[in-house]
Order: C-alpha cells, then structure tokens, then sequence
C-alpha cells in the first residue's frame, strides 16, 4: 500500500510507503523486507495490539519489540561498515525525542525510529472492569514510554477516534500539520492518547527510576501485576490448510471478488460436468 498526497501547489506529490505485516509474531520473518538500509532514515512503526486479547498482549509486544529491535539492530551494523553517519543520525534523531529537561531523560532509551503503538477495539475494552482497565493502561503506559513510543487507542466503530488515528499517521507519513495532537489523555476511563514525551513513571506508577536498570525493575512490577489479571497464553504457530482463508488476512474487496471468481469456476465445472454426462449417454437416433 501507500499514501500520497500534493507536494505544495506544484504536481509533485509526496508517497509514503506502507508495509502491513499482519500475523502477529509468526510474521517477523518478513521484517527484512521493509526494514532496510535505504529506508531506516525515514522509517516509522506502527504496533498494532487487540485490547481484546490481553491474554497474549504482554508476549506479543515483546516478541514484536524484540523482533523489530534485532532487524534495526543489523541494519545499523550493516550501514556502520558502509556509512556510519546513518548511525549517528538515527540516534540523535532518537535522543532528541524526548526533551533534555524531562526527569526520566537518564532512565528512558528511545526506540530508534518513531514508533506508535496502537490499542485497537477500544469499544470493547470500554467495558472491561474498571480494574482491568485500569492495570491494563497501567502496562501499555509504562511499555510505550519505556521504549520512547507514542500510544493511541482507537476503534473502527468510532469516528473521533478514526479521525485521531489519521491525524498521527498523517504526522507520522508526512510530517503533516504542526504535528500529532498534542492533547493528551491518561485516563483509563477514556481512550488513552499519549504522544511521547508527555508522559513520566511517576505518573504512570508513581516511580522514579534513575537509569535503565531501575526501569527494567519497574517493568517487572507492572508485568506482574498485569499477568496476574490476564495470564498469558503461548501462541503455537499454525500454517493454515488455506491461507487465502485466513482470517487475519481479510480484506472486504478482495475477498468479494475472490468468492465471485470462485461461483463462476463453479458453475463453469458444473456445465462441464453436464456436457460431459450428455456425451456420455446412448444415442438412440
């Protein structure tokens, strides 16, 4: 896929390229694929996480974040060979992210490309306990600043928060506008939205951890607790007898179109079939 949109008042426009890994972490593999040397320099990642299923949310994430760290991770070590100054942008371009006066400045190790991680089908986890909700928040606040993301809840069924979602992707593609929205919200009671930057450990749990060793620590409290209300569930890999009908893989329009190819291969057999009955029987002329 990609996005496109006009270049100034001119006929130029600018493209941004979109690569859909869908398949959680069975679909790491493919991570070489977008993740290049060419494009590290003006990459973004986009985590998608279901809310409504926190009982692999926590396994994922790390499988995802681990996966995604160790690709970067050989890139960096491939371009270091070739053009060390790709490595020394991407990290100043990571540590100005968040600002030198934030007080977990020393504590937080930014990702090293832009990343935002995304809660989907908020409008079912909206009625989640409130206590559910509340450690739920909790765990996915503390992973997104650990780790320098930006978080975002949204839902499809909800046009405010579709139009939200457009404005940071928009951001994210094009540097669109003045930037994401910056009107954060931290209430578990409503759809979170927090730009990096905007959140701390103090408000997340009341920490204040000096140094990435002290987060780590952090993180293992949030962890437990988390996992204490949504035990985690090993995902076993499975390769469907039928990708096509996967459904991880849906899309509306190609999939309508595939079952009217596959009505008309039908009766195209079907008549076959007849014609073939018919010159099959007696002629009794």
């Amino acid at each position: 896929m990609f996005g496109r949109r006009s270049h100034g008042a001119g006929v130029l426009k600018d493209i941004c390229h979109i690569w859909e890994l869908a398949g959680g972490a069975f679909a790491t593999d493919l991570l070489e694929i977008p993740i290049t040397m060419e494009t590290l320099q003006s990459l973004s990642v986009i985590m998608v996480l279901d809310l409504c299923a926190p009982e692999v949310l926590c396994i994922l994430f790390e499988t995802l974040l681990k996966a995604l760290q160790s690709r970067i991770d050989r890139v960096l070590d491939g371009a270091l060979k070739n053009d060390a100054s790709i490595n020394e942008a991407i990290h100043e371009a990571s540590s100005t992210r968040l600002p030198n006066e934030h007080p977990d400045k020393k504590a937080v190790t930014p990702f090293p490309v832009p990343l935002l991680i995304i809660g989907s089908k908020y409008d079912i986890f909206q009625n989640y306990e409130p206590e559910k909700r509340k450690v739920a928040c909790r765990y996915l606040r503390h992973v997104a600043h650990a780790n320098g993301a930006s978080l975002l809840f949204t839902s499809s069924k909800n046009e405010s928060l579709i139009s939200r979602l457009k404005t940071n992707l928009a951001y994210l593609a094009f540097g669109s506008g003045s930037g994401p929205i910056k009107a954060s919200h931290m209430d578990y009671n409503k759809p979170l939205h927090i730009t990096f930057g905007e959140d701390s450990f103090e408000r997340i749990d009341g920490s204040t951890p000096a140094n990435t060793t002290q987060v780590s620590n952090c993180y293992a409290v949030v962890k437990k607790a988390f996992t204490e209300i949504f035990p985690q569930v090993e995902q076993k890999m499975t390769i469907p007898e039928d990708p096509c009908r996967d459904p991880k893989f849906k899309e509306k329009d190609i999939d309508l179109m595939k079952a009217q190819k596959e009505a008309e291969l039908g009766e195209l057999r079907k008549r076959r079939q007849d014609e073939e009955r018919a010159r099959e029987l007696p002629d009794f002329d």
